[in-house]
């Protein structure tokens, strides 16, 4: 069983302290998807989905300096947001980005 808190919970807003990792994640994502799309034989890339084989073409236009960039930006970013949620017991966020419909 967990631990139990004691006293009441404390509310507050918080700020991780870095910029969205949206450019980081589509640089790896991409380059992901380049390898997955390079192991498929010529015959059966008609059967891969449009927007995987977008994102693949994408991916193997990066260099690897483009690459090593972006992993080091990643465990920048994975520092960072580690040290954030080592300060809270639970972290509530909207499950959207963007505000509900009216």
């Amino acid at each position: 069983m967990g631990a139990r808190l004691a006293g009441p919970a404390i509310v507050e807003q918080a700020d991780p302290g870095f910029a969205s990792p949206r450019d980081v994640f589509w640089a790896l994502w991409t380059a992901s998807c380049a390898k997955v799309v390079a192991g498929i034989d010529g015959s059966q890339l008609d059967l891969v989905d449009p927007g995987l084989r977008v994102a693949a073409q994408r991916g193997a236009r990066q260099t690897a300096v483009d690459l090593i960039a972006a992993e080091g930006e990643r465990a920048f970013l994975m520092q960072k947001a580690n040290a954030f949620l080592a300060r809270y017991d639970v972290l509530l966020t909207p499950t959207v980005a963007v505000p509900a419909v009216p």
